[in-house]
């Protein structure tokens, strides 16, 4: 199992077009965010 592997397809795909995707994150640079979930398994994914 690599660095972004879980057992879960659905959230390696997710991951792996999150991480394929053309996103300039220099914005964020300096920023604040405030990550929220219902049970935090999504924004745990993110982190």
């Amino acid at each position: 199992m690599n660095r972004f592997s879980f057992p879960n397809t659905i959230i390696n795909e997710d991951i792996k077009f999150i991480l394929l995707e053309n996103i300039n994150w220099s914005y964020l640079k300096g920023k604040t965010i405030l990550i929220t979930g219902a049970n935090g398994f999504i924004p745990s994914y993110i982190v």
